[in-house]
């Protein structure tokens, strides 16, 4: 299902916003994008299936037409009628989008300041940079019970270099291998024939986490010049998102919760399809990352999956990662190696 609002001149920048579940902050979200002072844009919302409603109980596409219905931004809404997950509903943001550059905003999170898309676009088009990425604020509705989770995921946020970086795979490296800045997508403008030829190396993979790092390997990879800008005005919500807390009660989540492997899939595929194109600390580094994934799930399998559930959830671990793969982890972390990320 698609509706939008007519563009009447090719946009500079596309905005895409994928929904799941997040009607709770969707109209925050919304609003933030379209109380931007940057006048030539676009915003493309990619509802993926999702059922939830906000607290007056509107779906994901009446709260679109009830904050952008008679807003001068064009628009396009896309509702799929099945879970394709995070990862099919980005390629559909940037599928139905045309703008020249793409910025993606989680539907939980808002932009802070008026002038956010118009100084990272004016950024993109002075320094003739591919990536253009702001450092971000955790934000919670909650701050008090939220704090710990706060100060842990703000210290990461704070990972963002600024300045230029280019030079043949020096984006890359700067983001796998040195940690100078993190692969997340939101917070980055992103040049369209950048993220064109970053999807063009997936295959259509079902993934509800691991996403970005999946993107991002590729975005990265292939970039030819990354600027970061020091301003704070992306406000990043930890209110929403998939809980790893949450216990397991059917097997339709716990496979949700192991589709990272998919993501790993696709990337060990690649790699080794140019295996010389990567040194060894890189290679290393992604199976390392891996590991850690691997490692949670396992973790998860013992602490959140309900006993009636385990052995069943056991056997589509193995399926999903590998059995000779599972085995591995599991006899390394009895030996104590430590795979965490």
């Amino acid at each position: 299902m698609l509706f939008c609002k007519n563009k009447s001149v090719p946009p500079d920048v596309s905005v895409c916003i994928p929904v799941f579940n997040s009607e709770k902050y969707l109209g925050r979200c919304l609003e933030s994008v379209k109380n931007q002072d940057f006048k030539n844009l676009e915003i493309i919302i990619v509802n993926d299936a999702s059922v939830g409603t906000d607290e007056s109980r509107c779906s994901c596409k009446k709260i679109v037409k009830k904050v952008l219905g008679k807003a001068k931004i064009p628009y396009s809404y896309i509702s799929h009628n099945v879970n394709l997950g995070i990862m099919e509903t980005r390629r559909d943001c940037v599928t139905y989008s045309s703008g020249k550059y793409i910025f993606c905003i989680d539907s939980d999170d808002f932009l802070e300041n008026s002038r956010y898309l118009s100084l990272l676009y004016e950024t993109a088009e002075r320094e003739g940079a591919d990536i253009v990425n702001s450092r971000a604020l955790c934000y919670s509705d909650d701050p008090k019970r939220m704090e710990p989770v706060l100060k842990v995921q703000q210290k990461k946020m704070d990972q963002t270099v600024t300045g230029p970086i280019e030079g043949d795979r020096a984006i890359f490296d700067s983001f796998l291998i040195k940690k100078e800045h993190l692969g997340y997508l939101w917070a980055k403008l992103i040049r369209r024939e950048l993220f064109e030829k970053a999807l063009e190396c997936i295959p259509c993979t079902f993934c509800t986490m691991g996403e970005d790092l999946l993107l991002y390997s590729f975005l990265s990879l292939f970039a030819k010049k990354y600027y970061g800008i020091a301003e704070m005005c992306y406000r990043y919500s930890v209110d929403g998102g998939i809980s790893s807390e949450q216990m397991v009660t059917d097997m339709d989540r716990w496979y949700k919760v192991c589709s990272a492997s998919s993501v790993f899939t696709v990337l060990f595929t690649y790699i080794q399809e140019h295996y010389e194109e990567f040194t060894v600390a890189e290679r290393n580094e992604i199976r390392r990352i891996a590991n850690g994934f691997l490692l949670n799930n396992l973790k998860q399998l013992e602490m959140r999956v309900v006993p009636e559930l385990k052995e069943e959830a056991y056997g589509l671990l193995c399926d999903m990662w590998g059995a000779d793969y599972v085995k591995l982890i599991e006899k390394s972390t009895i030996l104590g190696t430590d795979f965490s990320c």
